[in-house]
C-alpha cells in the first residue's frame, strides 16, 4: 500500500512528522506533498532515517492565490498531476478538509483514487464560518471522502448539525472517525505515577499552558484566581506562554492584586522544566474560547493533572464528564472555580484516572487507526 499525504500544513508543525514517522516503523510507503506559496519551506521537518517516505515540496501558487479558493485548488492538482506517479498510489492522505481535500477531491474525480480528510481548526472557525462561497464544495468533499477524521467528538458533532444539509448527516456520520492527536513520546516516558495528592484542599496550585491570545482566555483564568481567594482558598497560578497580550494580562494580574500569587513564565523550550512545574501543580487550567484538541491537556494527564477544559471544544467528549476533570464555560469565572472546588475534592480518583488515559494518544496508536482507515 502507498499513501499519498497531501498537507500543507506540514511544515508548521511536528505533528504530521510524528505520523509519518509511525507508519514508516510499520512499513507503510509514503509520499508527503506539501503545497506552500513559496520555496522557502522545502526540506523542512525532513525525516532522515526513514525508510520508506519520498517528499516532495512544491510552490505552484502565489500568495494572492489564497484569496482565489478555486483557483488555488486547480493549480495544485495541475501540479500533483504533473510530478506525482498517480497510478502508484492506493489512497490519499488530505490532512485539511478545503486546502488539501478539495485537491483530493479532483484527483478522485479524475483518476478514481480514494481519499481519507480530515477536519481541522481552520476548517470549521475559517473555511466554513467564513467562506459562504465553498461551503457546499466542502460538503461535496465529506460526501466524496472514503473516510472522515475529526480531531475531536465536539468538532465532529458541531460541523455535521450545523453544515451538513440533514438528507446527508446520517451518510456522513457513518463514515466519520474521531482521532485525536498524537502527544510527544517524551511524556509519555516521564509519567508521573508517585503524585502526593495532598490533604490540604484549601491550598490551590494551577497551571496553565498555551499562547497568551484572546483565544487561550487566560483573562478568565487570572479572574478565577480572585474568585477563589475571595472564597478563602490560597491559590496559585503558573502561566506558561507569551503573546500578544502578556503586557495586558501582567495589567490585569497587578489591578487584581495577585502579583505574588500568579506568575508568567513565558514559554519554556526545556520539556523538564515544564514537567517540574506540572509536577508541583493540582489542577492544569485552559478555558479557551475554541479549541480542536488541545495537546497541553494530554500532557498535563500524564503527570497526574486533572483538567479543566471548555465545554463543546478541544477534548470534550473524549471523557466521560468528571473522568479526568471538568469542562466549563469558559467565560463563566464562576462556573471555572466551582469546578476546580470540585476536582479539589476528588483529586485522588481523577489523578488515577488521568494517567490510565494518557497511552491512548500516543502516536503509534494513532497511526494503527490511520493504518485501519486507508485498508477499509
Amino acid at each position: 500500500m502507498k499513501i499519498l499525504h497531501i498537507c500543507s500544513g506540514y511544515p508548521d508543525t511536528k505533528l504530521y512528522q510524528n505520523l509519518l514517522l509511525e507508519l514508516d516503523n510499520k512499513n507503510v510507503e509514503q509520499l508527503m506533498y506539501v503545497p506552500y506559496n513559496t520555496n522557502n519551506i522545502k526540506n523542512r521537518r525532513i525525516l532522515d532515517n526513514a525508510n520508506h517516505i519520498d517528499y516532495m515540496f512544491s510552490a505552484p501558487y502565489k500568495k494572492l492565490d489564497r484569496l482565489v479558493y478555486y483557483s488555488k485548488i486547480h493549480k495544485i492538482f495541475r501540479d500533483v498531476r504533473q510530478k506525482t506517479k498517480l497510478n502508484e498510489i492506493d489512497v490519499i492522505h488530505a490532512h485539511f478538509l478545503f486546502s488539501n481535500g478539495g485537491v483530493a477531491y479532483k484527483i478522485k474525480k479524475k483518476f478514481g483514487i480514494d481519499y481519507v480528510v480530515a477536519v481541522r481548526n481552520t476548517d470549521v472557525n475559517y473555511f466554513f464560518k467564513y467562506g459562504l462561497h465553498v461551503r457546499n464544495y466542502g460538503v461535496q468533499i465529506l460526501k466524496n471522502a472514503k473516510k472522515i477524521v475529526f480531531i475531536s467528538p465536539a468538532y465532529k458533532d458541531y460541523v455535521i448539525g450545523k453544515y451538513i444539509p440533514e438528507h446527508l448527516r446520517e451518510m456522513i456520520s457513518n463514515k466519520s472517525y474521531v482521532i485525536p492527536n498524537g502527544i510527544d513520546n517524551f511524556w509519555l516516558e516521564n509519567i508521573f505515577s508517585d503524585k502526593k495528592i495532598q490533604n490540604d484542599s484549601a491550598n490551590i496550585k494551577l497551571v496553565s499552558v498555551g499562547e497568551l491570545n484572546k483565544n487561550k482566555n487566560v483573562e478568565s483564568s487570572i479572574k478565577t484566581v480572585s474568585l477563589l481567594k475571595k472564597k478563602g482558598y490560597k491559590v496559585s497560578l503558573d502561566i506558561v506562554g507569551k503573546g500578544p497580550l502578556e503586557e495586558e494580562l501582567k495589567d490585569l494580574i497587578r489591578s487584581t492584586n495577585n502579583q505574588n500569587d500568579i506568575k508568567i513564565h513565558g514559554y519554556i523550550e526545556d520539556k523538564r522544566k515544564l514537567l517540574q512545574i506540572y509536577r508541583e501543580s493540582n489542577v492544569f487550567l485552559m478555558p479557551s474560547l475554541l479549541e480542536t484538541f488541545g495537546l497541553v491537556y494530554i500532557e498535563a494527564m500524564t503527570q497526574g493533572l486533572p483538567v479543566i477544559y471548555s465545554r463543546g471544544q478541544g477534548i470534550d467528549g473524549y471523557f466521560s464528564e468528571g473522568q479526568v476533570g471538568k469542562s466549563v464555560f469558559p467565560l463563566n469565572v464562576k462556573d471555572i472555580a466551582d469546578n476546580i472546588e470540585i476536582i479539589m475534592s476528588s483529586q485522588h480518583d481523577m489523578y488515577e484516572r488521568t494517567i490510565q488515559e494518557v497511552n491512548n494518544f500516543s502516536w503509534s496508536k494513532i497511526a494503527d487507526k490511520y493504518l485501519a482507515l486507508y485498508k477499509l
